[in-house]
């Protein structure tokens, strides 16, 4: 984000540089005054290296007051944290202005006046002082106007552009990502879900209070209208791995780690988990039966190797039990806990009513899930006034909590680019008008001459689109290699995604023809006989 926002920077410096370049020709007979009565060339550089530092710092200090607007847009955005207890905001008056944040916009701002400074005050104290007290402005001016040869204008926008390039192409891969982890199923149903989460202290709820508590809540919320099925667990979809146990299988003696989830009967009804083979998990299956377990299609697999695992025998790593001798049940279908983005592991799934860990509630409802909030903090209250409950949202909520932090990338550099692609049009506008102004002799000539107007307005669009390519050969090869440190943010997308590339050139392509219209246009109506008398 940092080098997105020196990217947006340089850009408008480029184009305040190019202002300053073009408004230092109308004021040559000025420098060459000056220099004429005695001024030295050190004098002229730190007067309009003085300009230039004033202008940056009035743009920085507007640019101050705008940000105390902004704020409130970024911390509307702001991403989700994942954390110990689940997801958390951060913390809105965390961001804010200070007196670090006014120092450090001041230094910026001045740095910011002497890098787009210091190329039109060099250019200016350079003067030829012969030709310009003789007032030679048309030959100064056709010969270094035009946009074909390499000059101080043409190299800065076609950096320019380069720069907006490297922008699109971070902004567009991050946009691709992010569309692609919102299509990702992650093996659960998440619609009409309202979860809220309570924790029961253990020294007021042991294991067997613990089991009661619970099942007077799922009782207690079963009869209410449009409660359809509910669960209590450890975990829930995409948010987080639950307790990481030790398992192995009777022939092996190495011990693999598996996500362990304690789920009520209800769970995979709720969520929409499929069972693959066996039976799920019942009332039954309490403290005192058999110890059974359930396990995800992936720990089926990397634990037994293509053998039927139904009926077999485990050993587990319990929370406080030591060791248990469970037998596997069923095989459930995969589901992500560990994030969208990340593939689901190896899980097994143990009784709630056998292992009561967590306090995680699910209930699918049948309308609205937030209408019933306040049912389920009043249920819970009723049973013990005293115990906490937070986490009352939707599992769509959660969902987008998981997504939070690359849709507030993905939504800042997009910002960030379509202010790169609007500066880099403004840009590219103001040096193709300047062009088209400063060659208005050269055009009454040709078209004296007997060119059609056509090949006038084809001259003037060529131009801009020989900066836009000389833009396009630099910035893709500085964007191959900007955009590879987005590769730990990317979700099933390349850095180099050749489509993407493509995309976002064809777009600058499409911005330089726009901004080269107008001056084009303009050139087109041109009067021959009003030229030729133009100085």
């Amino acid at each position: 984000m940092f080098a997105a926002v020196g990217f947006v920077l340089l850009i408008a410096c480029v184009n305040v540089a190019n202002l300053l370049i073009s408004r230092s020709v109308s004021r040559r007979k000025e420098v060459a005054v000056r220099l004429a009565v005695g001024a030295s060339r050190a004098a002229l550089l730190r007067q309009f290296l003085t300009e230039s530092v004033l202008l940056g710092l009035a743009g920085g200090l507007a640019g101050f007051f705008v940000a105390a607007y902004g704020i409130d847009l970024v911390t509307a955005l702001r991403p989700e944290i994942a954390g110990f207890w689940g997801h958390r905001a951060v913390r809105a008056e965390s961001v804010q202005l200070d007196g670090a944040v006014l120092a450090f916009n001041i230094a910026v701002s001045i740095l910011a006046g002497l890098l787009f400074g210091v190329l039109p005050a060099l250019q200016a104290s350079r003067l030829d002082l012969s030709h310009a007290l003789k007032n030679i402005s048309g030959g100064w001016s056709a010969r270094r106007s035009s946009l074909r040869r390499p000059n101080s204008r043409s190299i800065l926008i076609s950096g320019e552009m380069a720069l907006a390039l490297v922008l699109l192409a971070g902004a567009g891969l991050m946009i691709e990502s992010f569309a692609r982890l919102l299509k990702t199923r992650i093996g659960a149903a998440t619609d009409h879900i309202l979860t809220a989460s309570v924790d029961l202290p253990g020294r007021q709820y042991p294991a067997p209070a613990k089991i009661r508590f619970q099942q007077q809540l799922l009782a207690r919320l079963s009869q209410a209208p449009g409660v359809q099925t509910m669960s209590i667990s450890n975990s829930l979809p995409a948010r987080g791995l639950g307790e990481v146990n030790m398992l192995r299988t009777k022939n092996d003696k190495e011990w693999a780690a598996v996500g362990v989830h304690a789920i009520s009967p209800g769970y995979s009804a709720a969520f929409g988990i499929p069972l693959l083979r066996g039976r799920l998990l019942t009332d039954r299956d309490r403290i005192g039966a058999p110890q059974v377990l359930l396990l995800g299609a992936s720990a089926a697999r990397h634990l037994f190797r293509g053998e039927d695992p139904i009926g077999k025998h485990v050993e587990l790593q319990s929370w406080e039990d030591g060791h248990w001798d469970t037998e596997v049940v069923g095989i459930v279908g995969d589901v992500r806990y560990d994030g969208i983005e990340h593939p689901a592991g190896d899980d097994v799934y143990v009784s709630y009513w056998q292992l009561p860990e967590g306090g995680n509630l699910a209930v699918r409802v049948a309308g609205d899930p937030m209408s019933f909030a306040t049912f389920v903090r009043s249920t819970i209250h009723a049973l013990d006034r005293d115990l906490p409950v937070y986490g009352v949202e939707t599992m769509d909520q959660q969902l987008s909590n998981a997504t939070s932090r690359l849709r507030f990338s993905a939504v800042l550099l997009g910002v960030f680019a379509g202010l790169a692609l609007a500066l880099a049009a403004i840009g590219m506008y103001g040096v193709v008008a300047y062009s088209v102004a400063a060659r208005t002799r050269e055009i009454g000539i040709r078209l004296a001459l007997g060119a059609n107007r056509e090949d006038v307005f084809k001259l003037v669009v060529g131009d801009g689109l020989l900066l836009c390519f000389a833009g396009l050969l630099i910035g893709i090869p500085s964007a191959l290699a900007a955009t590879r440190v987005l590769s730990s943010f990317l979700y099933n997308t390349k850095p180099g995604d050749p489509m993407a590339f493509a995309a976002v050139s064809l777009v600058l392509i499409v911005v330089a023809l726009i901004a080269a219209y107008v001056p084009a246009r303009r050139a087109m109506r041109v009067d021959p006989m009003v030229a030729l008398r133009y100085e």
